[in-house]
């Protein structure tokens, strides 16, 4: 499941999935977990339209959609936490609406892993030196912690993993 928080970013959001499915081996594998706010008009109108719908459900992903109160950018790990502990699923991906995938077959490298019980990360061209931006934790992480994380939640995933060694 990508664990997908946004904005009014809508565009942003329609180019980032894209390369998701695009570059996924098996999209029908991937389920797309959106959060917005309860006063975001723009989203509203495309995560409840057809274009929206058929962008994933066209490669035989699946999607779904949460509208929440607004809870602002410093309390980014709630939205994550909301999608995680209300989404049954054995891999939780954190992603974000102004990112974009660039590795084929990127899924398969889960799949393949599925049974390892530690963190997968994707690597990242990013300006952060040693950083794991876009962790992917299994389901014992939510059942263990009740939670995806803390802000920043990929460093505090990061600092996690890095000390007990399952990384």
């Amino acid at each position: 499941t990508m664990l997908l928080p946004t904005r009014k970013r809508t565009a942003m959001v329609k180019k980032s999935i894209s390369t998701i499915l695009d570059f996924a081996t098996d999209p029908t594998r991937i389920h797309i977990a959106v959060a917005y706010d309860s006063d975001d008009a723009e989203s509203e109108t495309y995560f409840n339209s057809n274009e929206w719908k058929l962008l994933v459900e066209n490669t035989g992903a699946t999607q779904e959609v949460h509208e929440i109160n607004r809870l602002g950018w410093t309390a980014l790990h709630e939205y994550y936490n909301f999608l995680a502990t209300s989404i049954d699923s054995e891999w939780y991906f954190i992603w974000n609406d102004d990112a974009f995938m660039q590795t084929q077959g990127w899924d398969q490298e889960i799949h393949d892993n599925k049974d390892y019980q530690g963190l997968i990360s994707m690597e990242c061209n990013g300006k952060l030196p040693n950083s794991t931006l876009f962790p992917c934790v299994p389901k014992q992480w939510v059942n263990t912690f009740n939670m995806i994380g803390i802000n920043p939640v990929d460093q505090w995933i990061q600092d996690i993993t890095y000390e007990i060694g399952c990384y």
